[in-house]
């Protein structure tokens, strides 16, 4: 009974991190955006960039787009790049 106690706290400690360890990765990828937006000539360049790679409305919501990646997401995404060869 203990060892399958053990297997389940196991199993949990490794969902807890894994989603610790999304939340930690959103929050910095999220802070990095917005301190290198921070001031005039940050923000002109943030812009200047989203334009260039696709829009520049893409700047104003970048945040809330990392902030709502799922667990499902990054599965489907290196479902799709990691394949064997």
């Amino acid at each position: 009974m203990t060892l399958k106690i053990m297997k389940v706290n196991r199993q949990q400690s490794r969902k807890l991190n894994s989603t610790r360890s999304r939340t930690m990765a959103k929050n910095q990828i999220s802070a990095a955006f917005v301190y290198r937006a921070e001031g005039t000539s940050g923000l002109a360049s943030t812009l200047g960039e989203s334009e260039a790679a696709c829009d520049w409305r893409f700047a104003l919501d970048f945040v809330d787009k990392i902030l709502r990646v799922t667990r499902e997401d990054l599965q489907r995404v290196a479902r799709a790049y990691f394949v064997k060869d």
